[in-house]
């Protein structure tokens, strides 16, 4: 099933290289690559139905009835799973609209957050009655080291527009790779048992 692997290496290298123009706040870049992603991720079970396809015919050809069987039933059952995978039926979906319609929705969210320290600091300078500088004390808030700091930063998070779910889009991804990973895993399992 060395097709179905190489397919699914394309959709991984897309999927990095979205990530990469994410970090470069390239959105752009970032929304061809995913979409790319995402027609190729959604490939891999096609090319997968092919190949499992094609091997069965071929034990079927030979006359290994058992071993055609075992690969058609399998191919059915795991075709059926899917269906009910809402993960899957929502890449398979997207693929969908990218073909049919155009370019993905996505949003982004910016998680801002911002951290003020204020530092106190308390002199006391005592004089005598004549003027003269008798001695200095100062205190300093012991938490809070420094004058005014202001740290801040700007977290983005992509999210599909019709997720329901509250993952971002890297993490959907990531997902549906697993699941395809998994996937060609047991198909592979499967063939090498038969």
């Amino acid at each position: 099933m060395q097709k179905t692997k190489n397919k699914l290496n394309e959709a991984i290298y897309f999927l990095s290289r979205a990530e990469v123009r994410e970090a470069n706040k390239d959105t752009e870049g970032m929304q061809n690559n995913l979409q790319a992603f995402i027609s190729f991720g959604r490939a891999v079970t096609n090319i997968l139905h092919c190949e499992i396809t094609k091997i069965s015919r071929n034990y079927r050809d030979k006359g290994e009835l058992i071993k055609d069987k075992k690969l058609s039933d399998w191919l059915q059952k795991k075709e059926n799973e899917l269906e009910l995978d809402t993960l899957w039926c929502f890449f398979k979906e997207r693929r969908n609209y990218i073909l049919k319609r155009g370019s993905i929705r996505l949003t982004l969210n910016l998680d801002q957050t911002e951290q003020i320290n204020i530092s106190e600091m308390v002199v006391i300078t005592r004089y005598d009655k004549d003027g003269q500088l008798i001695n200095i004390t100062s205190s300093e808030s012991p938490d809070i080291e420094g004058n005014i700091k202001r740290e801040s930063g700007a977290q983005r998070r992509w999210t599909f527009e019709d997720w329901q779910g509250s993952e971002d889009v890297f993490t959907l991804c990531n997902l549906y790779v697993n699941k395809l990973l998994s996937v060609l895993k047991e198909a592979n399992e499967v063939f090498n048992n038969l």
